[in-house]
């Protein structure tokens, strides 16, 4: 799911994510938390575990059982994608 990659002669800059965290560690069952990162040179970062494609900067996530979320960033105008 991760990676780097190029798509043609673009001069864009891969996405980079500083930061990817939870609000909590962890949470009781049925309990929610927020996602938080940031991403330099990326317009949408994708979280696996039915979060999908999303923008900004955070997300509410509630999940039903224990679940490391992970990610994967994009620039849409270039291709590129990374961790």
């Amino acid at each position: 799911m991760f990676g780097c990659g190029s798509s043609g002669n673009n001069s864009m800059p891969a996405p980079t994510v500083t930061s990817f965290t939870a609000g909590a560690a962890t949470i009781t069952t049925g309990g929610s938390t927020t996602l938080l990162w940031t991403v330099s040179n990326g317009t949408t970062i994708s979280i696996d575990h039915g979060v999908g494609t999303v923008t900004g900067a955070s997300v509410s996530v509630t999940p039903s059982t224990t679940t490391t979320y992970s990610r994967d960033n994009r620039n849409l105008h270039s291709g590129n994608s990374g961790i």
